[in-house]
């Protein structure tokens, strides 16, 4: 799970979509790639966000909505990405 600011680096997230692909690269320089298969929008105080413990998928969490002009975000976007 990867969380950051919607109004930096994961500004770019406002236009992801289903099926998208995603390119991640560690430190070593190793790639991988995962497609979105959800994109959630939950409560900003729920307490959990539930995560299945048997797969290695990408979940990356924002602030939601975008541009939102204001000091408070109640809603976050949650992306899950499945390796490929």
């Amino acid at each position: 799970m990867v969380a950051g600011h919607n109004d930096s680096h994961f500004s770019l997230l406002e236009a992801i979509m289903i099926k998208d692909l995603i390119a991640l690269t560690d430190v070593n320089g190793r790639k991988q790639l995962y497609q979105v298969e959800h994109i959630d929008i939950v409560d900003a105080s729920a307490a959990q966000i539930s995560l299945p413990a048997d797969e290695a998928n990408l979940v990356l969490i924002t602030c939601y909505p975008f541009k939102n002009i204001g000091s408070q975000s109640n809603e976050r976007v949650v992306i899950t990405a499945t390796p490929l």
